[in-house]
């Protein structure tokens, strides 16, 4: 057959597809691939994939595809490239055996590519890129080198998905000698070019100074572009940015709208941020239930801290049934997931019989889990495990590692526990007194009410200023408020020992008996011995 007339089956072909006759269509090109002819194998591979003219095919398809591939049409070269990149179906699952499954083949995702970038084709040029950037295995090893070459050769012929390609490369730190700064260029470059998606990271960069001078106002003309473009990320950024107030004005409304956009298109972070929002009561009309509803449905989608924010809810009856069970089923679950506040309470739990047995053994594994991430309060609770023995070897040296280490971590009770050994000295930590006030004050300033009483009796005693006294005296008067009794008892002393005012030092200690401090009763007997109708003696 000669080229016209392989040229005129495809052609005829296309007239009768304007024509609305796709069966006559088909069949036309159907003729024409069998006798050779490359532009009908493609137009008749396409026809059976898309059901057009004939019952959709997809296994008979892909084998005219391959036909006209190797006969060298870019089109289907590129169309097996990007097949064999992502598979077809799940190979490894049961499935109708007519179904068309195609496995995962990085190489021959390559080859395809390669072959239609090498004619010239952008978008093969660009997959190729994308192709030589990613780890395909043993046969299939990365290659910046090649990947870099391809996605420049599409950035020379102006592809706008070459830059956004080349400069997510740079951006991961993978290109030799470039960094931000050439990322920003390009990024910059293909957003002037109306891509969203380098919108959204032009918009970043400028909010966060990346490569670039930051420039809050210009980062946010181009994430509005990126967010009504529909780029889920850019809604979320720009919720983001409203509700905590950076690169424009705190705006709850506004940020609370941008969060439910982006919650709406199944974004797992803005669905938790917004249940965050609802919970924290920072919404416009704050709905506990409907965080709820948020946290669920990012839990679906896997989101750990949206698994620990139920666990705990439930764990607490918060606005969901008490279910100290379902609480465990949650925490266990952002557990494995690498939640460290999850695991934080799962060993609380243990520990503590919350919805499951006492178990210390568990209870120290999940401590340690969150204490190796830096996770304060469980590295308390190991220093606490250690000097106890429970779960763990009774170890009092590791018991006071831990508890210095989470003072710096800054856990109040950490802070605490290595101020009152500094204070008292022992064989495991000498004595010292500077030390001890220094951790003392820390605690305090983090609203530990036994280390504000002792904070207080140790400036009372160094004859502290009285303003830096009346400071605390406040703090110690909010805690009593809320029935605290060792504060009362604390504020009965500073009114004796600073304000010399015996009778309402005796009142104070008597509220003190009265809200459950045993010591109080000392304190009583102590004053009433020094003091007679209010005169000191």
């Amino acid at each position: 057959m000669t080229s016209g007339l392989r040229g005129s089956a495809y052609e005829r072909g296309v007239r009768l597809t304007r024509k609305g006759k796709l069966a006559d269509a088909a069949a036309a090109w159907q003729e024409g691939a069998k006798q050779g002819d490359p532009q009908c194998q493609m137009a008749l591979a396409e026809a059976l994939d898309a059901g057009r003219g004939v019952l959709p095919n997809p296994r008979s398809a892909f084998r005219w595809y391959q036909t006209a591939a190797k006969n060298g049409v870019a089109r289907a070269q590129a169309y097996l490239a990007s097949h064999y990149a992502n598979g077809i179906g799940d190979a490894t699952a049961k499935h109708n055996p007519d179904a068309f499954v195609l496995a995962k083949d990085d190489v021959q995702a390559r080859h395809w590519a390669t072959l239609a970038a090498e004619q010239g084709m952008v978008e093969a040029q660009v997959l190729s890129g994308w192709l030589f950037a990613r780890d395909g295995g043993p046969d299939a090893p990365i290659d910046i080198a090649r990947a870099t070459a391809w996605y420049q050769r599409a950035i020379d012929q102006g592809s706008v998905k070459g830059m956004v390609g080349l400069a997510n490369l740079i951006a991961s730190g993978h290109v030799a000698d470039q960094g931000p700064a050439e990322a920003f260029v390009l990024y910059e470059r293909a957003a002037r070019r109306n891509d969203p998606t380098a919108q959204y990271y032009t918009g970043l960069y400028l909010l966060e100074g990346i490569g670039t001078e930051a420039n809050h106002a210009l980062a946010l003309e181009w994430l509005l572009k990126a967010a009504e473009a529909g780029i889920v990320a850019a809604c979320r950024s720009l919720g983001i940015i409203h509700r905590r107030g950076r690169g424009a004005p705190k705006n709850l409304a506004i940020a609370e709208t941008w969060l439910r956009r982006s919650a709406l298109k199944g974004d797992a972070e803005s669905m938790a941020l917004l249940a965050d929002m609802h919970m924290g009561l920072e919404a416009a009309v704050p709905n506990p239930g409907e965080a709820i509803i948020w946290y669920t449905a990012a839990s679906e989608l896997g989101h750990t801290g949206a698994l620990a924010a139920l666990g705990l809810a439930h764990q607490k009856g918060k606005f969901v049934p008490l279910d100290p069970l379902r609480a465990i089923h949650f925490l266990e679950r952002a557990t494995e997931a690498g939640h460290v506040e999850a695991a934080f309470h799962l060993g609380l739990s243990h520990l503590e019989g919350r919805g499951i047995p006492v178990d210390y053994g568990k209870a120290a594994t999940l401590l340690m889990k969150a204490a190796e991430q830096g996770h304060a309060n469980a590295t308390y609770n190991m220093g606490v495990l250690y000097f106890h023995g429970h779960g763990v070897a009774q170890d009092q040296q590791k018991a006071m590692f831990f508890y210095a280490r989470s003072a710096e971590l800054g856990s109040p009770s950490g802070q605490f526990r290595l101020a009152h050994a500094l204070s008292t000295g022992q064989e495991l930590l000498p004595a010292d007194p500077d030390k001890a006030l220094y951790w003392f004050t820390k605690a305090a300033e983090n609203g530990h009410v036994p280390a504000q009483v002792n904070l207080v009796r140790i400036l009372t005693s160094r004859q502290a200023p009285l303003e830096e006294l009346e400071r605390w005296r406040v703090r110690l008067h909010e805690a009593a408020a809320h029935g605290i009794a060792i504060a009362m008892t604390a504020l009965a002393e500073m009114k004796w020992n600073i304000d010399r005012d015996g009778p309402a030092a005796i009142e104070m200690a008597k509220a003190a008996v009265e809200l459950g401090d045993p010591l109080a009763q000392n304190l009583i007997e102590y004053l009433e011995a020094r003091n007679f109708n209010g005169i000191v003696r």
